[in-house]
C-alpha cells in the first residue's frame, strides 16, 4: 500500500510533539530539588563555640573571625575583611558579638524581621528576641539580642552591611542573606561543667614534670592556677619558678576528662610544648604576658622592651586550637590584630 509522503510527515511531526509535551509533563511532575545554598548546609564551615555562655554558630571559612575588643563583653567579630578595623570603608559585612547586660531596644521601623530569621529563631530557642535597625543606607546596623538561658545577660549581634542602597533599603542582597544564614545556625549548647582545677593540682604536677623535665617546677613556690575563668577547657598555670620580676607559666587543657599539656605549632612549623614568661620590670620598661582568649579556643603570648634604643621590640604570638589535629596552631591574623592593641598599651 502506498502512503502520501505529506501524510507520513504529519504523523511523524505529531508523534514528536506528543513525546515533547509528554516528557515535559512527566518532568514537571517530578519533585524538584530546592536551591538551598545556605550557610547551614554548606560543607566549608567553621564552628565558633563559646563554652562560657553555652552556644555555637557556624560561618563560611572564607570569612574572617577575630577577637571583638570593642565595648564591654566583646566576644568575636566575623567579617569579609581580615583587618576590618583599618579597612572599614572596604568591609561590606561586619558581624560583632557582645555579651551585654541589656538588650537592644525594639524599633517601630524595624526591617530586621523580614531580613533575618527572627521568628524562626524565637520558635527554635523558645525565647523572645529583640531587634532594630539604626542608621541610613548605605551605612547602617541591624541589632539583634538573644537572651542567655539562666543568665541575666544578652548576646547582642551588631550586623553592619554597607551599600544597602545598591539594592534598596533593607534589600535582600547576598550579604544580608549571608548574615541571615549565619544567624540561623545559632544554637545553645550545654555549658561546660565547672571544673575544680585546684583539686587537680597533683595530676597537673605530674603532667607538667613529664612535659618539661628540665624546668625547675615549684622551685620557689607551689604550683598555682593563674586563670580567672574556671569554665574554659584551658587554664594557665604558674610553674612556681622564674626570675625576680617574671614567672614561668604554661597552658594546660582538659581533653576527654584528662589533663594534657597541649602542643603548639609555631610560626616556623615546629611542633612542641611551650612555656611562657609573665611579669614586668624595669619600672615598666619591659614585660611579658600569656593570655587565654575566645573561651579557651585561642591563646597568646606577648612581650615588649622599651629602653629607647635599637633593642626595643614588641611582639605577639597567637595560637588557635585546631579541634582536628588537637594542636594550638600559630595564627598570623590573630597575632596581628592583638599586637596592635597590646603594643599601643605596653609599658603605659
Amino acid at each position: 500500500m502506498k502512503y502520501n509522503k505529506g501524510f507520513v510527515s504529519m504523523i511523524l511531526i505529531g508523534a514528536a510533539i506528543v513525546l515533547v509535551v509528554g516528557g515535559y509533563f512527566v518532568w514537571s511532575k517530578k519533585p524538584q530539588q530546592p536551591n538551598n545554598e545556605t550557610v547551614s548546609n554548606t560543607t566549608n564551615l567553621q564552628t565558633y563555640t563559646n563554652d562560657e555562655y553555652g552556644f555555637e554558630l557556624k560561618y563560611p571559612k572564607e570569612l574572617y573571625l577575630g577577637v571583638n575588643s570593642h565595648g564591654d563583653g566583646g566576644l568575636i567579630t566575623i567579617s569579609d575583611k581580615k583587618d576590618w578595623e583599618t579597612e572599614a570603608q572596604n568591609a561590606i559585612l561586619v558581624i560583632s558579638l557582645n555579651a551585654a547586660t541589656f538588650p537592644v531596644e525594639e524599633s517601630s521601623t524595624n526591617t530586621s524581621e523580614k531580613n533575618f530569621p527572627i521568628t524562626e529563631l524565637e520558635k527554635k530557642l523558645n525565647l523572645d528576641i529583640k531587634s532594630n535597625f539604626q542608621g541610613d543606607p548605605p551605612w547602617g546596623w541591624f541589632n539583634i539580642s538573644i537572651p542567655l538561658k539562666n543568665k541575666s545577660k544578652f548576646l547582642n549581634f551588631n550586623i553592619r552591611i554597607s551599600n544597602l542602597d545598591d539594592v534598596g533599603y533593607g534589600g535582600n542582597n547576598k550579604y544580608i542573606k549571608l548574615a541571615s544564614d549565619i544567624l540561623s545556625t545559632f544554637k545553645f549548647t550545654e555549658p561546660t561543667a565547672q571544673t575544680n582545677w585546684q583539686s587537680l593540682i597533683p595530676e597537673i604536677r605530674i603532667a607538667l614534670k613529664k612535659a618539661f623535665p628540665n624546668e625547675h617546677i615549684e622551685d620557689s613556690r607551689p604550683l598555682s592556677i593563674s586563670s580567672t575563668n574556671s569554665n574554659t577547657p584551658v587554664q594557665l598555670v604558674n610553674l612556681g619558678t622564674g626570675g625576680a620580676t617574671t614567672d614561668i607559666v604554661a597552658f594546660i587543657r582538659m581533653e576527654n576528662n584528662k589533663i594534657i599539656i597541649p602542643l603548639f605549632k609555631q610560626k616556623d612549623g615546629k611542633v612542641s610544648t611551650l612555656t611562657f614568661s609573665a611579669g614586668a620590670g624595669g619600672s615598666g620598661r619591659y614585660g611579658s604576658t600569656a593570655v587565654i582568649i575566645e573561651n579557651g579556643n585561642a591563646v597568646y603570648s606577648a612581650s615588649y622592651s622599651k629602653y629607647g634604643d635599637n633593642s626595643d621590640y614588641c611582639r605577639v604570638e597567637a595560637y588557635r586550637w585546631n579541634n582536628q589535629t588537637k594542636i594550638f596552631e600559630f595564627n598570623t591574623e590573630l597575632s596581628t590584630t592583638i599586637q596592635k592593641d597590646y603594643c599601643n598599651k605596653a609599658g603605659n
